[in-house]
C-alpha cells in the first residue's frame, strides 16, 4: 500500500506518521467497510446468514489463488498471466459492486416495491 512505500522512504517524522495513518485505514477499511455496504446492498434482515456467505467469498480468493498462481507459473514460467486473472476478477468486482452502489441498495429496492 502507500503507507507501506511512504514508510520506506520517509526521513521527516510527520511523513512517517502520514504513513502509519494511510496502513492503518488501508489494513481496518475491509473489516469496517465490507459488514456496511453488506447491510447497504441487502439489507438488515437475515445479516448474519447474508454476512457469513460474503465472507465465504472474500476468502475464497486468498484460499484458491496461491495454488492457481502456482499451477499457472508452472505451466507458463512466468506470473504474468497468474496477475491477468486477478486483475480481471477485481475489475469483474469492482463493476459489479458499483452497480449494487449505483442502484441505491436494499432500502430503495424496497421502497420502490411498496409503491
Amino acid at each position: 500500500t502507500l503507507g507501506i512505500v511512504l514508510l520506506n522512504f520517509s526521513t521527516v517524522g510527520a511523513i512517517a506518521i502520514l504513513s502509519s495513518f494511510l496502513f492503518g485505514f488501508a489494513m481496518a477499511a475491509p473489516f469496517v467497510l465490507a459488514p456496511l455496504l453488506t447491510t447497504f446492498a441487502f439489507g438488515a434482515k437475515d445479516f448474519a446468514d447474508i454476512y457469513g456467505t460474503v465472507t465465504i467469498f472474500t476468502f475464497l480468493g486468498p484460499i484458491l489463488m496461491p495454488t492457481l498462481s502456482g499451477m499457472i507459473y508452472d505451466q507458463f514460467g512466468s506470473y504474468f498471466f497468474a496477475f491477468v486473472v486477478c486483475g480481471v476478477i477485481e475489475a469483474a468486482s469492482l463493476v459489479i459492486g458499483v452497480a449494487i452502489l449505483k442502484s441505491g441498495g436494499y432500502e430503495k429496492l424496497q421502497a420502490a416495491n411498496q409503491v
